[in-house]
């Protein structure tokens, strides 16, 4: 196997890891905020978690042109 084959194989591997877990992170924060029952702390937490899942799965060409 080629060195650039274990390296994308690689890359590939630790960036989904790091997409799965900060959704995982995101969805146990907003369980979190919705079992206390206060509203404001939910806005709170779903106004901020929605912003992170579009930074970190949107293609890389909108992060330059827009």
């Amino acid at each position: 196997m080629s060195d650039l084959y274990l390296w994308l194989k690689w890359a590939h591997i630790v960036s989904s890891t790091v997409l799965f877990g900060t959704g995982a992170g995101i969805a146990f924060f907003f369980i979190r905020a919705q079992r206390t029952g206060d509203v404001r702390v939910i806005a709170a937490v779903g106004a901020g978690g929605g912003r992170w899942p579009m930074r970190f799965s949107r293609p890389a060409p909108s992060y330059c042109c827009r």
